[in-house]
Order: structure tokens, then C-alpha cells, then sequence
């Protein structure tokens, strides 16, 4: 991404004079991204050409610097900047003013929600940074991609083009110039960053975390730096045994890379433990390979529409991304045909941009001399001043925070505010202590968070009816904790906090006992699993072995709720359908989607209730209106929207208070109807609590 400079005559030996063959490889790497972003599956490991792109900048713009302390005796930073400015900044600007508006008519809900702090974050190249922030949290596994994600690329080789300039200004200048003292302090750091790299995930970090992480991808940036110290610092061309190895070991090099791009995995941990280093040690041979006149590298590399891509290939990064992102969103086409409609789009914006707008600028035709500065900070200014004005005109619907929810529901506090709130906390809770109905509590994973939580504001409205009391949910958690899960293809483990969600049901059931206690899972468990200590993915319905496995730790749990709670009610969830974003269903149905998976569930749940009268099996299925429209229930696949576990919920709680009063023969007939002793009807509503009138749910 960083041009190299002309110099030198044809008598002499110039280092960094322009070889087609690097525009070659960055044209290559291009489109190996591109696909990759098509969702195609033709080139699941082509993230790794990324690291590509990283070792080629931090070899050229070290290349560029050395040239010119060789000239000059020193780096102008003035000038290294003002040319990264130049080359950098319009171009990104107008990419991302392109996508806020666009966005406005083509972006969904959760993508307008984080609109803002994405453009921005893509503005100030400091995106890498926002995504590790914000996508470990447990909805964001649930939503759209953002149309900025592919800027914590651009985010990285900013950051590393403002700090590494000064760094080795300083280096030299308190080393008088010494490239072996530069290059043992960049060696160190390269050594520094995987360590670290290795030390993060050793601490449970992500995956994600390291990708997008600045210092844990440092390394690749910095072996470029490297082999540029070493290529500057030449004063001619490479031996015949040197040319020679070179020229046979970069195209066996290449075509590894090649293989890799066809089949590695952005979830193998081998990459982020040393794999990414190793990938960029073989990415200095291919370059060296692409420099040499005459080699099989420098013909392939240099053929010429290759060459020609990856002299446009800094602007057609930036828009390929989102044209992929609002075809795969519109329409409903397969992803080779967006591919095919994307890339010729992509290519001719590039060019278009390319010869009137970025190279103007870089010639100096335009904001000549102390205009530049002027020029960017007004272009910077125009922008962010869009983007706050897209955003304030087109407001999202508010979203649901899983984090927030997760501690009011495990932690809950009051927000007295007032006299009149006070009053009205301290009359519910007295309303709960003078209340002879049954207690509820909730237990499972994130749906049942939603429909605890739900429950509980139902329960609000009718303390003579029902009460919640506690329970224990956990994001991500399903009954097996020691496995590894493979989730629309990606390999995880659960989050650590699912380790002792069966002690936290234990504990909240002896301080709170309930008389019902539902139980939600099912979403984590039909998904393929590899138990530890064993060498192969499992799936229920499919393996004896893992269900046995799973029936187990079932029995287990709903004996520690039967130990201190009346009754427990299993509960069936819907079939889920991984991937769906926004009512989207995915371009290919999941394996974890298929529906019998979740009916042989089914069946593990009624295997453990038995005849035991005091465990029940409810079937989620039986309150949902099988005419209704799935996405405005559960948009994602697996949760149910706010609305409609407000249905959901004001349907629910009578038939489990009808399960309690069946079991019990309790004289509870607050859900009866007038002048009637029967047994409480299915979907009868609690009276007084209205309905939110979605219509989602089936109601007599």
C-alpha cells in the first residue's frame, strides 16, 4: 500500500526502483481478499493475504526511508508524511462518505446502530481497536457486519506509519546511522510481539483480540521492515547462488501461499502462536522471488492486468467490501454471481477514483505545498460532520444490550429516583412478601435471559399471580462446558463464565428455592462439539456416545434444581437457524440448523423427565402461531425479539403457574375463569395484562 520511489540511474544499482512484480503480488493479494469477502468459500484462508499486504508495506516504506537517509543523511518526516497523506487520506475519505450514505438507504438496523461510532473510528484509523471492543460482546455474533470492517487493515498500517517513522529516525540518529543496530532493536520487537501474542491467548484472550490487534500483528510489519534494512543496504544485485535459490524456492513459496488461501482456517490458534510469522517469512522470499529480472516470479507477477490491478488495488480494497455487503444483504443472489457483478464494479471505481481523484492529489496538482494540511483537515471536518448528520437524520430502533441485561438479571438493583419511585418499589415488595402464589425462576442461556427477564415484568403487574424470583442464566452456555463448539464453520470454546453456571444454579436455588424452575438451553447444544479428550466432532442425533454424554450432565442439573425448587419444567426450544441476520436466512443452511437436531433434543429432555412427576417437558412451539413471519420473532435465528417475548411471556406464565397447580393441587385459581373449577385452561392470559398486540403469538 506504500509506493516505493524511483532512483538511481540504469548504471547503478537501485534497491527500491519500481518492480512490476510487487504490484503484481499486492494485485494478487487483492483479489484473493476480494474473494474472500464474496462468501463464496472458494478462498476461506485468503485473511492470510492480508499479512501480505502488511509485510509489503513494512518493507517498502522502510526501503523508502533508508534510500533517503542514504541520499540525505537523514529522514525528512515532513515529507514521508505529507506523502502518506497524499496517498492515504482522499481516497479513504471519500470511501467512507460513500458508505454513511449509502448505509442510510441499504444498512439494517443493528448496522445504522453502530454507524457512527464505526465511521468515526474507520475516520480517526482506529477501527481495529473499535472492533475488539465491541465484538466480543454477545450480540454482536447475532448481527450484520459492519461496513467499515475491512478499515482495521487501513487502521494498523496508519497507526504503523505515524509511530514507526519517528522510531526510526530515533534509532538512527542515537545509533549514527548504524542499519545493525536498527535492525537487532526491530528484531527484538518481532520476537516481543509474538511473545505476546502467545501470551494473550495463553490468558484466555480471543482470537479476535489478536487478529485485529496493532502489537499482536506488529511482526508481520516488521520483518518487511527487515528485509528492507538488509535490500538497502546492498550495492548490487544478488549472487548467481543466491538469485538461483531465490528463483526456484519463490514459486514453490507462492504456490504454499496459494494452498493456504484455498484451505486454512481464521480460527486455527497455530496461526496466532507463530503461523502468522512463519506466513510472512515465506511472504520476503516471494518478494525477493518478484524482484528479480528474469525469474519465473518476476514473469508471473509481472503479467501485466495483474500489475494493473495492484496499482489500483488501495481503492478498489476500499469499496469492494461494502458493494459485497449490500448485494449479499439485497439480494438473493449465490455468492459467485455476486463476485461476478462486484469485481468488474470494483475495478472500474478504482480506476475512475485512481486518474481523477488520487493521483491529482499525489502529483500535487491539487492543495499544492502548505495547502495539503489545510486541504485534509477541511476534508476531515466535511466528513465527520456527514457522518454526524446521516446518523442524527436516520435513527435506528434501540437494540438489545445482552451485556445489560445479563447483570441486571443476575445482579439487580433498583433505580429509586424519587418519592414516587420509591413508593412504588416499596409497595411491589411488599406486594411480593404478602403474595401466596408460586415462584418462578429462570435458568439457561441467553433465551432464558430474555424470557426471565419478561417474566418478571409481567410478574410486576400481577404479584397476586405469579413471582419471579432469581435463577441463573449465562451468555453463550449450553449443558457441555469442556468442549470446543463449531459455530457457522468457526471453532470456539464457551465463555469461561459457563464453567460454573451449574454451581450458580445450585447457589440461587438454596438462597431463593422457587416452585417452578425453568429451564432454557438447547440453542448451544445442537451445534457440532468436540468434547475434550476426544479427536472428532460430535453432534446430537448423530452420536450415542455424545448423547450419553449429554443426558448425563442433564440428570445431573435437574437433580440439583429438584434438590431445592418444586418442580422443573425443560423447555423445548424453537429449531434455530444459524446465520439468519435480520430475517436473512444464510446463502447455505448450517448443519446446527437442521431441524432434527433439535428433535432429538427433544427426546434427551423427555428421556430425563421420565415418569417423575415433578419434571415436565413445554414445547416453546405450541405458543408460536405458525402463520406468523419468523423474522419479526426471531430476526437472528435464535432469539426472540423484545415484542415478541412479550407475547411470548404474557402466554407463558399461566401455562406454567397451570403445570404448578396441576402437580400440587394447590387451591390457586386466580387464572380461572369466572364460576369455574376446571383445571386452567392452555394460553389463557393473566387478567389485567395486556397483550403488546404483535400478533406473534397464538392466543385462543
Amino acid at each position: 500500500m506504500a509506493e516505493p520511489e524511483s532512483g538511481g540511474s540504469t548504471d547503478d544499482f537501485a534497491p527500491m526502483g519500481y518492480h512490476p512484480g510487487i504490484d503484481g503480488l499486492r494485485g494478487l493479494a487483492l483479489l484473493a481478499i476480494i474473494v474472500y469477502h464474496s462468501g463464496a468459500g472458494w478462498a476461506p484462508g485468503a485473511f492470510l493475504s492480508v499479512s501480505t499486504f502488511f509485510t509489503l508495506s513494512g518493507f517498502l516504506i522502510t526501503g523508502v526511508m533508508l534510500e533517503e537517509h542514504r541520499r540525505a543523511g537523514a529522514i525528512s518526516l515532513r515529507r514521508f508524511w505529507d506523502r502518506r497523506l497524499r496517498r492515504l487520506l482522499p481516497a479513504s475519505l471519500m470511501a467512507i462518505a460513500l458508505i454513511v450514505v449509502s448505509a442510510a438507504f441499504l444498512a439494517d438496523n443493528a448496522q445504522l446502530a453502530r454507524l457512527r461510532g464505526d465511521a468515526l473510528a474507520a475516520l480517526t484509523y482506529l477501527a481495529n481497536w473499535r472492533f475488539i471492543a465491541t465484538g466480543d460482546s454477545y450480540g454482536a455474533s447475532f448481527t450484520s457486519p459492519s461496513p467499515f470492517t475491512h478499515f482495521w487493515t487501513l487502521a494498523i498500517e496508519e497507526q504503523f506509519y505515524v509511530v514507526f517513522p519517528l522510531f526510526v529516525a530515533g534509532i538512527l540518529a542515537v545509533a549514527r546511522g548504524s542499519r545493525r543496530v536498527l535492525a537487532g532493536v526491530l528484531g527484538s520487537l518481532v520476537v516481543a510481539s509474538l511473545a505476546w501474542s502467545t501470551l494473550l491467548l495463553a490468558r484466555g484472550a480471543s482470537i479476535d483480540r489478536v487478529y485485529f490487534g496493532t502489537d499482536t500483528r506488529l511482526a508481520e510489519l516488521l520483518l518487511g521492515a527487515l528485509l528492507g534494512i538488509w535490500w538497502t543496504g546492498r550495492r548490487k544485485p544478488l549472487g548467481p547462488g543466491v538469485r538461483t535459490a531465490v528463483g526456484v524456492a519463490g514459486p514453490v513459496v507462492l504456490l504454499v501461499m496459494l494452498v493456504l488461501w484455498g484451505t486454512a482456517s481464521l480460527r486455527t490458534e497455530a496461526f496466532y502462536r507463530g503461523g502468522l510469522v512463519v506466513y510472512a517469512v515465506g511472504t520476503l522470499v516471494v518478494i525477493l522471488g518478484a524482484m528479480q529480472q528474469g525469474s519465473l516470479l518476476h514473469r508471473v507477477l509481472g503479467f501485466r492486468p495483474l500489475v494493473r490491478v495492484g496499482l489500483v488495488s488501495y481503492g478498489a480494497y476500499l469499496i469492494h467490501y461494502p458493494i459485497l455487503l449490500w448485494l449479499n444483504q439485497h439480494t438473493g443472489l449465490a455468492a459467485w454471481v455476486r463476485l461476478t457483478i462486484a469485481v468488474p464494479i470494483t475495478m472500474a471505481a478504482a480506476l475512475i477514483s485512481a486518474k481523477w481523484f488520487e493521483m491529482p492529489i499525489r502529483q500535487r496538482r491539487w492543495f499544492v505545498g502548505r495547502r495539503a494540511p489545510i486541504a485534509a483537515v477541511a476534508g476531515l471536518v466535511v466528513v465527520a460532520a456527514l457522518v454526524a448528520g446521516t446518523t442524527l437524520l436516520v435513527k435506528p430502533a434501540a437494540t438489545f444490550d445482552f451485556a445489560a441485561a445479563q447483570e441486571k438479571f443476575n445482579s439487580p438493583e433498583v433505580e429509586a429516583r424519587g418519592y414516587e419511585a420509591l413508593a412504588q418499589y416499596e409497595r411491589r415488595q411488599q406486594a411480593v412478601l404478602a403474595s401466596t402464589a408460586p415462584r418462578v425462576a429462570a435458568f439457561g442461556d441467553s433465551t432464558a435471559l430474555v424470557m426471565g427477564l419478561q417474566l418478571d415484568a409481567v410478574s410486576e403487574q400481577r404479584t397476586d399471580l405469579f413471582i419471579t424470583t432469581g435463577g441463573a442464566t449465562g451468555l453463550g452456555c449450553g449443558l457441555l462446558t469442556e468442549v470446543e463448539r463449531r459455530a457457522r464453520g468457526e471453532v470456539a470454546r464457551p465463555p469461561d463464565d459457563c464453567l460454573n453456571l451449574v454451581d450458580r444454579w445450585r447457589t440461587n436455588s438454596t438462597i431463593q428455592p422457587a416452585d417452578i424452575a425453568v429451564v432454557l438451553l438447547g440453542s448451544w447444544d445442537v451445534l457440532d462439539q468436540r468434547p475434550d479428550g476426544r479427536d472428532r466432532f460430535m453432534a446430537i442425533g448423530e452420536d450415542p456416545e455424545f448423547e450419553a454424554l449429554m443426558e448425563s450432565r442433564l440428570r445431573e442439573s435437574v437433580d440439583t434444581l429438584l434438590d431445592h425448587n418444586g418442580m422443573v419444567v425443560l423447555t423445548v426450544p424453537l429449531p434455530i437457524e444459524s446465520g439468519r441476520v435480520e430475517g436473512r436466512s444464510p446463502p447455505q443452511p448450517w448443519p446446527e440448523s437442521d431441524p432434527k437436531r433439535m428433535v432429538a433434543f427433544e427426546a434427551l429432555l423427555r428421556r430425563v423427565a421420565g415418569d417423575d412427576p415433578r419434571i415436565r417437558v413445554f414445547r416453546l412451539a405450541d405458543g408460536v402461531d405458525p402463520n406468523a413471519d419468523d423474522r419479526s420473532i426471531r430476526p437472528d435465528g435464535v432469539h426472540f425479539t423484545e415484542a415478541a417475548s412479550k407475547d411470548f411471556a404474557v402466554w407463558f406464565a399461566p401455562e406454567l403457574v397451570r403445570l404448578h397447580v396441576e402437580r400440587t393441587g394447590a387451591a390457586f385459581t386466580a387464572f380461572l375463569p369466572a364460576n369455574s373449577t376446571a383445571s386452567i385452561p392452555p394460553g389463557a392470559a393473566p387478567p389485567g395484562v395486556a397483550p403488546t398486540g404483535s400478533s406473534l403469538v397464538a392466543r385462543p
